[in-house]
């Protein structure tokens, strides 16, 4: 028997997707699966878009041009079996995450060599704040205390998830919230 194509269009949070899926005997059975790393602009060929099965992506707006959801799910064929997953993220272990506006963009690094950034951290270097402060700051448990709300980041995520889970096939905040007190989830 032919296997079926199985596209994945994800970001890195893909490659776990596909290891996943290959790990399972059915699966890897029917599927034969491709993976595309959209924040490398990586294009899905048009032949496998023609006979892809299934479909699995994290969605993308049309800023991000042939690789935006729309396009994408407007080449898959009528009867292909599509997908959204979240893109998985969890503000509470890392409540000042931002993007990195030192950042500098260019071919290999769309997004800049290291896009992320800390807010908390780039507010006091703006500032002029030396670095031994600022990592002294960091680890003092009084001043970080008087910089985050633990209740408030959490609120903010339910309610922002919540929003986002509406237009996604795939559901994990119930299981996100029962359980990242006692496991280690991300």
């Amino acid at each position: 028997m032919k296997k079926q194509t199985c596209i994945i269009a994800a970001n890195c949070q893909g490659a776990y997707l596909k290891a996943l899926l290959a790990s399972s005997p059915e699966f890897n059975e029917r599927y034969e699966i491709h993976y595309f790393v959209n924040y490398n602009h990586e294009l899905v060929p048009m032949p496998l878009l023609k006979s892809c099965a299934l479909l699995i992506y994290q969605p993308l707006g049309p800023k991000w041009g042939d690789l935006a959801s729309g396009k994408l799910l407007a080449r898959v064929p009528q009867d292909c079996r599509t997908i959204s997953v979240n893109y998985l993220t969890f503000p509470v272990y890392w409540p000042f995450a931002t993007a990195d506006a030192r950042n500098t963009q260019n071919e290999a690094y769309p997004f800049g060599q290291f896009p992320y950034g800390d807010s908390l951290v780039t507010d006091m270097l703006a500032a002029g704040t030396p670095a031994e402060t600022i990592i002294s700051r960091l680890n003092d448990r009084a001043f970080m205390a008087s910089r985050v709300a633990p209740d408030d980041i959490i609120n903010s995520y339910i309610a922002k998830q919540r929003d986002l889970e509406e237009r996604r096939d795939q559901k994990v905040l119930d299981y996100v919230m029962a359980n990242f007190r006692q496991t280690r989830l991300f």
